[in-house]
């Protein structure tokens, strides 16, 4: 594969080359996309299935790009890889009815924990290969997740 395109696609289509907070801008976009997702009616579970397929691409190509673009002990996840904020909003949001409440809410939350990395989110992003780069923001959404379903009374 062709590095521009892999970055083009690491970037959630371009939005990680943004110069003001692209990570921010990314998981806009992911709410964004549940909301739209979720109003296939008959598709319960099509968010689902989008994660996977974007959980899988990513990894893939995240693997193509370390190939082509060795990362450095300092860099090793790039500012303009913002498919991880992506999945990470996908994981805080996946299942739960997409309200104003619950966009606002998840969204706030997810961007204060993927900056913050507390908790222990930080060590995720020693490891090697893509799932350093995946993990934190996945982990991130989970406590997003755990937050909202606690939080936010049923059918809001």
């Amino acid at each position: 594969m062709h590095k521009n395109f892999i970055c083009f696609v690491l970037s959630a289509f371009g939005i990680g080359f943004l110069p003001l907070a692209p990570g921010t801008w990314a998981s806009l976009a992911a709410v964004g996309l549940l909301a739209w997702l979720y109003s296939f009616d008959a598709l319960p579970v099509l968010d689902i299935l989008v994660f996977f397929v974007l959980l899988l691409l990513t990894v893939t190509l995240i693997i193509q790009y370390q190939k082509l673009e060795p990362q450095t002990e300092r860099d090793r996840d790039p500012g303009f890889i913002v498919l991880d904020e992506v999945l990470g909003m996908f994981v805080a949001l996946m299942g739960l009815p997409v309200t104003w409440i619950t966009a606002i809410a998840g969204f706030v939350l997810f961007r204060l924990l993927d900056i913050t990395k507390p908790l222990g989110i930080r060590r995720l992003e020693a490891i090697e290969g893509p799932w350093g780069i995946l993990l934190d923001d996945l982990a991130a959404g989970l406590l997003v997740r755990f937050v909202l379903l606690f939080l936010v009374p049923p059918g809001i």
